[in-house]
């Protein structure tokens, strides 16, 4: 467990094993993110529970949170959206399912679409020719302004495919909660 506190100073003090800090860091500033969730289902129990929630079809009902496949206690889907309408930036699942001592652990990472991917890369490159073409003019003033503009505007869309991933997260997880880990 990881504690955060503000301090007096204004900087912000974490308590926990380096390792723990360090995850919990990594996990806010990536674009991705993980769930581990533990039950006393069977193995196979808790894959059929997934796939009651996945298909491999377009689906307009709530229940089915994922579209893809379970195979051999590997996931690969995609998050649906709570519509159930097309949505180019569904956040990709990907993870499995093991059992040890009568406990079933399934460790899932949610990743942002491919569509996030490229628009942020494009975007970037996009922002990283403006900088350089102002590096080519030698107007220092304007190249300060260029490198804040460049790291305001590549906030955006990191910032919005984060905020995705963390939506579909807690999606993901009150699903997992109410269908799996409530069913035990």
């Amino acid at each position: 467990m990881v504690y955060i506190y503000p301090n007096l100073g204004g900087y912000i003090q974490c308590y926990g094993t380096y390792k723990q800090v360090m995850r919990y860091l990594k996990m806010t500033f990536a674009l991705t993110d993980k769930i581990e969730k533990t039950t006393d289902l069977s193995q196979d129990k808790v894959v059929a529970l997934l796939e009651s929630g996945t298909t491999n079809k377009f689906q307009l009902f709530p229940d089915h949170i994922m579209t893809g496949e379970i195979y051999d206690d590997c996931i690969d889907t995609v998050i649906n959206p709570p519509t159930g309408f097309s949505d180019p930036f569904k956040s990709r699942v990907t993870g499995n399912i093991t059992c040890d001592n009568k406990l079933t652990k399934i460790s899932l990472t949610v990743k942002p679409s491919w569509t996030v991917v490229v628009f942020t890369i494009v975007w970037c490159g996009l922002i990283i020719k403006m900088l350089y073409d102002t590096f080519i003019s030698t107007d220092l003033p304007l190249t300060f302004k260029s490198i804040s503009l460049l790291i305001c505007l590549s906030l955006i869309p990191f910032g919005l495919g984060k905020l995705k991933v963390i939506w579909d997260t807690h999606r993901l997880k009150e699903w997992l909660d109410t269908t799996i880990i409530n069913t035990a």
